[in-house]
């Protein structure tokens, strides 16, 4: 287990260099959470938005893209709160990814982006994912567009 913490820490602290190392050790379980089953190295990477480890990790054939936290939030649903485009976009084009995986409370990554007005996010949904989209979050996703827009427009006169 103290491989994991580090590699947790490496992943919280950006810490390239330490985990292009400790991924070599073949008894490493990438997909481990601390003690409270809240965070792994993914789902630390992707909320702090570290895309070289978020690619680094990817690279991995035994990584769980799709894992869930206790709380029932993964990876892309941070990144996409958190607004980390870069990391949403590696996850979205990673064939593993589930894009409509959804929290344990019923909401999408790309509901999560909608719910914030993480404009970019939705943005990218559109042109990396449209076709796994429903026709609902299509129409969620443009009325936050078409909102955010209009408080634009307000804020310039």
């Amino acid at each position: 287990m103290i491989m994991e913490e580090k590699l947790r820490s490496f992943s919280m602290n950006h810490e390239i260099e330490n985990i292009q190392e400790i991924l070599q050790d073949p008894n490493l379980d990438i997909n481990s959470f601390d003690e409270e089953n809240i965070v792994n190295p993914l789902i630390l990477a992707s909320w702090k938005g570290h895309v070289e480890i978020v690619k680094l990790l990817l690279e991995k054939n035994q990584l769980d893209i799709n894992v869930l936290n206790k709380d029932g939030i993964g990876p892309l649903h941070l990144a996409c709160r958190e607004n980390r485009l870069g990391v949403v976009k590696l996850l979205l084009n990673d064939p593993r990814t589930i894009v409509n995986l959804k929290s344990v409370i019923g909401i999408t990554a790309y509901q999560f982006a909608c719910l914030y007005s993480k404009i970019d996010i939705i943005e990218l949904f559109f042109q990396e994912k449209e076709e796994e989209l429903s026709e609902r979050d299509k129409l969620l996703g443009n009325f936050v567009k078409l909102c955010h827009r209009k408080v634009k427009e307000e804020e310039i006169f």
